[in-house]
């Protein structure tokens, strides 16, 4: 309350809860700027997240181990910024308060986890090019990745809600308080340099192998294209979260402005690296709007003349999927794979039959 007097009263509310305060070690000074780059970000960011599910769910074709990964990934991105844009603010109610702040602790633990199972298959993915196959292909592999991905989350806050139940939840925002916020910054700091490390290992041996390939696989454009997804990457499994340390002291209202727009837009990149620049998915995507222009009338003649020359033997026999003979051992479906990089095909993927 500001101020009171016999004909009304006027209120003000400082509960301006930015996404920075979940990284933050210190108290941060309310800036309305960051609160506005929070909403938009986190709102792009949410609705991107909900495309990714909705693409990978709906999809049957790019049902695999890897994709039931980045399900997990992009489900426990999609609850927890929901809970930052609509929960953190919701402090009238301690109880209410309280049991949203361990839903957070929780759910972006698990995030961070399944961002550090999805660097591990990747680093393993390129460091082995026979297992390509069998990691992302299998699903018998995704319930030991689930144990882990909301196992171990769940005996952290077990242990944190145990130690210290009433740092759940403060007077400013329903996060944790000072006192208990290493149980959340401690494993977050850990899960960054293990995706870091492997990151940059990953990387490494990416340019090493596709160096050992000929020039036309390792293509000025294919090499930018390469380097771009790499940089992606480090959003994408949360490398720069690490701003979020650098909120106390000098600069911390740049390191503040910095977290925010770079991790604010994460399900952005996701959707961006997973869905529109990943060829098998626009693939997937065509189809859809295809189907959509079938129905209108006049659009039958248009769809049977775009079946591809390639097919022709496929469809004589009265098949019309668009299925392709794939050279499993050719490097870059490796790199494809787990990259959304399925736009750099060999000239030995696609083998006609007349």
């Amino acid at each position: 309350m500001t101020h009171s007097n016999v004909s009304h009263t006027v209120c003000s509310c400082d509960h301006l809860s930015t996404f920075a305060v979940i990284m933050a070690p210190c108290d941060i000074k309310k800036d309305r700027g960051l609160l506005f780059i929070s909403r938009i970000g986190l709102g792009v960011s949410v609705l991107c997240l909900f495309l990714s599910l909705v693409t990978f769910l709906l999809c049957r074709s790019l049902r695999s181990a890897h994709t039931s990964m980045l399900i997990a990934l992009c489900g426990c991105l999609f609850l927890g910024q929901l809970i930052i844009l609509f929960g953190l603010p919701q402090t009238q109610f301690k109880i209410l308060c309280s049991i949203i702040a361990g839903c957070l602790h929780y759910i972006l633990l698990c995030a961070f986890c399944w961002m550090t199972l999805e660097s591990v298959l990747l680093f393993l993915t390129v460091r082995n090019l026979n297992a390509m196959n069998y990691l992302t292909s299998r699903r018998s592999h995704f319930p030991t990745a689930c144990i882990i991905g909301f196992g171990v989350p769940a005996v952290i806050v077990a242990i944190s809600a145990a130690v210290y139940s009433k740092a759940y939840g403060t007077g400013k925002s329903c996060w944790l308080s000072l006192n208990l916020i290493w149980s959340f910054l401690g494993p977050v700091c850990v899960f960054i340099t293990i995706n870091t490390t492997l990151l940059i290992l990953t990387f490494w041996l990416l340019r090493v192998k596709l160096a050992s390939l000929n020039t036309n696989v390792s293509s000025l454009k294919n090499t930018r294209l390469l380097a771009f997804k790499a940089l992606v990457q480090l959003f994408i499994l949360g490398s720069t979260w690490i701003l979020g340390f650098f909120q106390c002291g000098p600069g911390a209202i740049v390191a503040s402005y910095l977290f925010t727009i770079c991790n604010s837009l994460q399900g952005a990149f996701i959707f961006l690296v997973h869905c529109l620049l990943n060829h098998q998915v626009r693939e997937e995507y065509h189809k859809v709007f295809r189907r959509l222009n079938f129905k209108k009338p006049g659009s039958q003649g248009a769809l049977g003349n775009s079946v591809p020359m390639t097919l022709k033997s496929v469809t004589a026999l009265g098949t019309l999927k668009p299925d392709i003979f794939v050279d499993r051992s050719c490097c870059k479906k490796v790199f494809a794979k787990l990259l959304g990089m399925q736009d750099l095909r060999c000239s030995s993927f696609i083998q006609e039959t007349d």
